[in-house]
Order: C-alpha cells, then structure tokens, then sequence
C-alpha cells in the first residue's frame, strides 16, 4: 500500500484529478451496468471515461489521445441522436 501511495503522491496535480475522476466514472458505470439499467444513460458515461482518457494522454502518446478523443466525440453524437429522435 505504501508503494501506491508513493508513486501516486509524485504524480502531477491535474493526472491525479484526472485519475480519480476516471475511477468515480469507472466505477459508476459498472454499478449501472449492474443495475441493468438503459443503455440510454451509459453511452455519455462512457464518453465522458474515453474524454478524460484522451485528456490524461494527451503528453504521453498524441496519437492515442486524439483517437480517444474522437471515440469519445462519437459517442456524444450518438447519444445525442438516440435522444432527440
């Protein structure tokens, strides 16, 4: 635990808000699905996991960052049309 601790404490001030926003999201998402409910309220969920993915890469490995990025607009966009029509 204490190993943990240590490299999570030399992480920068954004990655680790982009670190536990990214878990409260995972974690979230996995208690819905659980729950079984509509996929109607887990697409924007999984958009928004993929948007701060593409955030947390976007130093390390551009590429990546940008496909994520992309997925992510996607899944807005689908979301979106499957609300309004």
């Amino acid at each position: 635990m204490n190993r943990i601790a240590t490299i999570f404490s030399k992480k920068k001030g954004y990655k680790k808000v982009l670190f536990i926003l990214g878990i409260i999201c995972s974690l979230s998402i996995i208690v819905l699905a659980i729950m079984q409910l509509p996929v109607d309220v887990l697409e924007p969920l999984v958009g928004v996991l993929m948007l701060i993915q593409s955030l947390g890469y976007w130093k390390k490995n551009r590429n990546l960052a940008i496909f994520s990025l992309l997925v992510a607009l996607f899944i807005f966009f689908v979301a979106i049309t499957k609300f309004v029509f």
